[in-house]
């Protein structure tokens, strides 16, 4: 699809004006996006692709100005990120397989038809496509992002050494960010699919989240879906485990899934809701249903901390997460929504700034019964055996 010339000038506007008369919001590279036209699959057969480019190497944008690729940023099986060496805050994608070029760029072109997103300051979505010297498309360009991977807040070693002030109120501050964010992407009906610590940022200052490699997301645009074809076994839903992801479209349910494991994860310092004593790989603890919390589960949560974390957590946040991985595991309907979350959060940041409930990410001791909550039913505390 061909973006109208006024529509790529103003795009690209928006790309070259320095950093440092441009906005920024919560420390993420935010420009304004023009309106773009209805989107329309491109009509003819693509070219054949030369080999991708590399650092040093030329690419074009859509107005044919050559723009120089910097260094190499990431590299995974899906492609390689680079920077503009004229344009720091704007990072490239290009395919590993040239042959992946053609099929991406419909999907590409669909997304840059959604404005609201290529907007939002939270999401590296794609902003322009890029082209070889034959005008071939061979990848696009986004916002570029900062701050911390979740895999941060997952690991208490890299915590203790990047954030050794952080609190539990500042984990709760980041999920409700995080929450947020997969609502305005719901509401535009796209769903993340790959739910990987390394694909989400925080800013430790502001707690806003960042969400990168949106180029995998599932999107719909006039009624065409363009699907998520990857994905991590350990943060998805049991009915998903089994699928391929490249043919099969993902559902709200198993996102709510996902997003609570993540949240988990994040409060739990890395541990997993399906990690137990003695217990197999969490995937196919996932397949098989087989998660410590609450009780009758036929199983404890491995030796650790993770019980008196466990047990410091609200009432309610303990009741989304059983809901979620036990009821919602046969019955994904049951799976909290995130409206549920946004508001067991905001309540949860509330209790912790009245001091009702521990600061402290790892606390040394259980929290008492009856404290902190209103209730005191054991079915939501999980079992400290194997502590």
């Amino acid at each position: 699809m061909k973006l109208p010339l006024m529509n790529v000038k103003r795009r690209l506007r928006a790309y070259v004006t320095p950093e440092s008369s441009r906005p920024v919001c919560n420390s993420y590279r935010y420009s304004s996006l023009p309106q773009t036209p209805t989107f329309r699959p491109p009509s003819k057969a693509l070219s054949p692709r030369l080999l991708p480019p590399g650092t040093g190497d030329h690419v074009f944008d859509p107005l044919g100005k050559a723009r120089r690729l910097g260094a190499v940023l990431a590299r995974g099986g899906e492609g390689t990120v680079y920077t503009f060496t004229d344009m720091p805050h704007v990072l490239v994608k290009i395919p590993t397989d040239p042959t992946n070029a053609s099929g991406q760029q419909e999907k590409i072109e669909a997304m840059l038809t959604m404005d609201t997103l290529g907007s939002d300051s939270a999401f590296a979505w794609p902003r322009i496509t890029v082209l070889n010297q034959r005008n071939d498309y061979i990848g696009f360009g986004m916002r570029r992002m900062t701050g911390l991977s979740f895999h941060t807040l997952g690991n208490p070693h890299l915590q203790r050494e990047k954030l050794p002030r952080w609190t539990r109120l500042d984990t709760v501050r980041v999920c409700l960010s995080f929450v947020e964010g997969l609502e305005r992407l719901h509401q535009r009906g796209v769903l993340v699919g790959d739910h990987n610590p390394g694909n989400f940022l925080f800013d430790p200052h502001t707690h806003k989240v960042g969400f990168i490699d949106c180029d995998s997301y599932q999107v719909s645009v006039q009624s065409k879906r363009y699907l998520c074809p990857v994905g991590v076994t350990q943060y998805l839903a049991p009915e998903a485990q089994a699928l391929d992801w490249s043919r099969t479209p993902r559902t709200v349910e198993q996102e709510r899934f996902s997003a609570a494991l993540m949240m988990y994860r994040l409060f739990m310092l890395g541990g997993h809701p399906y990690a137990h004593l003695s217990g197999d790989d969490p995937a196919e603890n996932i397949r098989n249903g087989k998660c410590p919390l609450g009780t009758n589960s036929g199983c404890v949560m491995p030796r650790g901390p993770w019980y008196n974390i466990w047990s410091h957590l609200p009432y309610r946040m303990k009741n989304l997460f059983i809901l979620a991985f036990r009821d919602g595991h046969k019955v994904p309907s049951s799976r909290p929504t995130l409206r549920e979350w946004r508001q067991a959060l905001a309540i949860y940041e509330g209790r912790l700034l009245q001091g009702h409930f521990s600061n402290e990410l790892a606390p040394m001791k259980p929290k008492p019964p009856g404290t902190g909550t209103s209730s005191s039913t054991r079915e939501f505390r999980g079992s400290r055996h194997g502590r």
